[in-house]
């Protein structure tokens, strides 16, 4: 009889899933797909950014409270995930522009003002 595909994992063996090539697969946090489509990783990015600018607009973070979130959260995490993300100028723009709103928001600026007065 012919077993299907297994790996050993967590002291027993664990049938592999297989999918179709198009379908987004985890890897150390990074969504890829055997056809090299990057549009679900970098709309998990996207997600992943508003979602934390949005949690910190929310809870009402001061501007300090934001300022270290950004730096020490959200950047790095997305700056990983950027690195292996081929062609990310403009997700990198778009998430510039969240970031720089939710500086405005915390530090209660309009966008007619300018937030590095």
């Amino acid at each position: 009889t012919h077993s299907p595909p297994a790996v050993f994992t967590h002291n027993r063996w664990q049938p592999v899933t297989q999918v179709p090539p198009d379908t987004p697969i985890r890897y150390l946090g990074i969504h890829f797909t055997l056809t090299q489509d990057w549009t679900f990783h970098n709309t998990q990015i996207l997600q992943h950014a508003k979602l934390q600018l949005n949690t910190l607009r929310a809870k009402r973070a001061t501007l300090k409270e934001t300022h270290y979130t950004i730096q020490m959260c959200l950047i790095p995490a997305i700056t990983y995930k950027l690195r292996f993300t081929p062609s990310a100028y403009n997700l990198a723009d778009t998430i510039d522009h969240l970031i720089i709103a939710a500086y405005r928001a915390a530090a209660r600026v309009s966008k007619d003002q300018s937030l590095w007065a």
